[in-house]
């Protein structure tokens, strides 16, 4: 059957029609938009300038005020590190600055984004090849960084046109796979996967100039990190012929790389990892493990070439060199070759047109001419001039420039349509997708699946179990789970009634009966857990409860008032209640009748436990969300310092301004039209504090007992005791680690107070 681009216009104008909404609220948006030339200002002094140039290969950032402006929109952020970034680049005299925004400043993001890679392009003569490249994968979908062009100044001075390239981290991995945690690998030449032992530590090696080949730049633990990519690297060396296809779709998704593998490919971009060994990333999905390619660095492409190839001509096939295990042996299998070559004729009957790459050229061109021409810094290395600007869409530059832009775009579409395979493919079914991702036995399980084929398939199904299982009909109708009809994306719905772990897989057929089936999705359903509530929370801190750091932050504490642990994986914390997913909790358990501190200070380099957000004492509001719905929210007015505001009775009543703050313990139950329990002057003491290896409690005379706990930041109990109401006074004499200890004392007949206690 010959491939139609009709099918796939339709699919591509209805997932526009979907990403149009989530870009306009995502605030990292207008960083990246290409309908407008954006301008970076960088500030800093004379003297950090020159510390710079002294040392470009040096990664010691200095500090620089940043201004972002589009149009009306100036956004102004004070103490930025800022230093030079790249490989060979920085020997240029055009170079690629990186800019952190939370280096000087822990914790803090701007528009979602922690980094900026503000790339000099000084190879390439139109200074767009790789905002070219970068547009292509958005344009298929593919997990890829966002670019746009910008103008840069630097203490006034215009240092000319810059690519700004969205940096790989948990920002970019919380944007495109709804969360932030799992492990990534910045690999480098020359990481060609092969194999080089079982354990972690074989892979913390370095290359000829020291720099770590597999760079382990994002996770929690290094050493199990390097273990993953150990048992991945062998899973992909040492698996039979036999095993392989099926076992490598367990643990990497093979159908993005061999979609990237085609990208790489039509634009000529050989610096990467089949190639050159080189320029690539790798993810580690928290849950499943499995593994995701993700591609960077494309200023090599478009026709530049620096090692004597025709990238205009080269065979699809055999484009790579060497040792190259995850491109070699996936393109041995016949189902994934045919899935490649259909990537490849897809890309040709669509974003890589000769028609839309020449309108997407011609578009770049208008935004930028006029500050390109000003743009002295692109004479510094080659001599570009700006007739060379000019006629980069027509023409080759010469050296390493042997193409125009619109003439290696023809080129290339001519020499894949004669080289590539006469096959029809069986469709491609990708890993199904369930929502929620942690599924309750109170939910409606949805599952999708996403299926590609030169036409309609005629068959969609969803098979639970074992192979005898019948299928379940899938729909691409809109109405079954699936937001838009037509798509491409098929999906059903289900009511899970039972707490049990449940595996699907989807299959598809196509007209000339070709069956596609895709990876197996296992799916944890466990039981429904009700009222877990946001219990109490500070909004502006006094010190009396300070953080491991020894932070006066803001805190929010969690309540499990049911009779079994709640696993918070796929729950999120906000302070506004139309962004639910502000922030998401990290794989951890709330026991039955638990606590749970979280800090609010937008510090998440402090601990796992701070919040990407801070409260706002004047009033705003705090939202605990499953997946998306809410499950508990309080919306409060203007709070007073040191005051708390928690839910009285504990974990069922209102919001009151609590007598004392208690976290990681009950509230106190209270009458709030009477102060009863509120502090006198004759309230308890506690000394000395700091303490060495022991503190005196002072207690007042009281009707009743006092029972006095102990327990630390974390919540957790160190001791309890009850004592006679006219004790007096009370030692506490434990052997405990320095930190910060709370004392909370409480008798029914005079009151609750909690005390700070601080262990040097």
């Amino acid at each position: 059957m010959l491939y139609g681009c009709t099918q796939w216009m339709a699919c591509v104008l209805c997932a526009l029609a979907m990403v149009k909404p989530a870009l306009a609220q995502d605030p990292s948006a207008v960083v990246f938009d290409r309908s407008t030339l954006a301008r970076i200002d960088l500030t800093l002094p004379v003297e950090s300038l020159r510390f710079l140039y002294a040392d470009p290969y040096a990664d010691t950032e200095v500090p620089a005020t940043f201004t972002f402006t589009r149009g009306s929109l100036v956004e102004t952020l004070e103490q930025v590190g800022v230093r030079f970034r790249g490989n060979t680049s920085r020997a240029a005299q055009k170079k690629s600055f990186k800019v952190s925004i939370n280096t000087f400043v822990r914790g803090r993001s701007w528009r979602g984004l922690e980094k900026l890679n503000l790339n000099g392009e000084h190879n390439d003569p139109s200074m767009i090849r790789s905002t070219l490249a970068w547009a292509l994968f958005a344009d298929e979908a593919l997990p890829s960084s966002r670019a746009a062009p910008v103008e840069l100044y630097i203490n006034g001075a215009y240092y000319g046109v810059y690519a700004n390239v969205e940096h790989l981290d948990e920002t970019f991995m919380e944007r495109r796979f709804g969360t932030a945690d799992g492990d990534l690998f910045k690999c480098l030449y020359p990481a060609d996967l092969a194999y080089r032992g079982s354990s972690g530590s074989d892979y913390v090696h370095r290359d000829g100039s020291g720099r770590i080949v597999y760079e382990w730049s994002q996770g929690a633990d290094s050493v199990a990190a390097y273990n993953r990519l150990a048992a991945f690297i062998q899973t992909l060396n040492q698996t039979s012929s036999a095993d392989f296809p099926a076992r490598i779709e367990e643990v990497f998704d093979v159908n993005a790389f061999l979609h990237t593998l085609a990208v790489d490919v039509v634009t000529g971009s050989w610096d990467d990892y089949w190639y050159n060994q080189n320029n690539f990333y790798l993810r580690f999905d928290p849950e499943s493990g499995r593994v995701t390619y993700l591609p960077y660095d494309y200023d090599n492409s478009y026709g530049v070439d620096w090692v004597g190839r025709d990238w205009g001509t080269r065979n699809p096939y055999s484009w790579g060199t060497g040792t190259r295990p995850l491109a070699s042996r996936l393109l041995a299998v016949s189902a994934f070759r045919a899935r490649y070559t259909f990537y490849l004729r897809q890309l040709l009957g669509g974003a890589f047109a000769s028609s839309r790459q020449s309108a997407r050229i011609d578009s770049l061109y208008t935004l930028i001419d006029a500050a390109a021409v000003r743009d002295t810094f692109r004479t510094k290395d080659y001599g570009y001039s700006v007739s060379d600007f000019r006629n980069a869409p027509t023409a080759a530059a010469g050296g390493h420039v042997k193409y125009g832009l619109k003439p290696f775009v023809q080129a290339r579409r001519q020499s894949l349509l004669t080289a590539l395979d006469a096959t029809n493919t069986a469709p491609i079914v990708h890993l199904p997708e369930a929502r929620p991702r942690r599924p309750t036995t109170a939910d409606t399980l949805t599952l999708t699946v996403r299926v590609e084929d030169e036409a309609v398939p005629s068959v969609v199904g969803l098979v639970e179990g074992d192979a005898a299982t019948p299928p379940l009909s899938m729909f691409d109708d809109g109405t079954h789970g699936d937001a838009v009809a037509g798509d491409g994306v098929y999906s059903l719905r289900l009511a899970p009634t039972a707490a049990a772990t449940r595996t699907f897989r989807a299959t598809a057929s196509d007209v000339l009966g070709q069956i596609g089936t895709s990876p197996v999705l296992a799916v944890t359903v466990v039981p429904a857990a009700t009222g877990l509530v946001v219990n109490e929370f500070v909004a502006s801190n006094d010190g009396a409860f300070r953080d491991p750091a020894g932070d006066a932050d803001d805190w929010i504490e969690l309540f499990n008032p049911t009779d079994a642990p709640v696993r918070l994986l796929g729950y999120t914390l906000t302070d506004v209640l139309a962004t639910p997913a502000k922030w998401a909790f990290p794989d951890t358990t709330l026991p039955a009748g638990g606590y749970l501190i979280v800090w609010a200070d937008d510090e998440a380099a402090e601990g796992p436990m701070h919040a990407a957000f801070k409260l706002g004492a004047s009033g705003e509001a705090v939202g605990l969300f499953r997946e998306g719905a809410q499950v508990d929210a309080v919306t409060f007015g203007p709070q007073t310092t040191g005051v708390s505001t928690g839910r009285s009775p504990n974990g069922t009543g209102g919001f009151i301004a609590l007598p004392s703050i208690t976290p990681g313990a009950a509230n106190p139950l209270i009458n709030a039209r009477s102060d009863e329990a509120r502090p006198t002057a004759d309230a308890p003491r506690l000394f000395p504090t700091p303490f060495g290896h022991r503190f005196t409690l002072t207690l007042p005379p009281s009707p009743s007992l006092w029972r006095v706990t102990v327990v630390d930041v974390l919540g957790r109990e160190i001791l309890h005791d009850n004592l006679p109401g006219d004790v007096g006074a009370w030692t506490f004499d434990r052997g405990v680690p320095p930190g910060i200890y709370l004392v909370r004392v409480a008798s029914d007949g005079a009151g609750a107070w909690q005390l700070r206690a601080l262990r040097r």
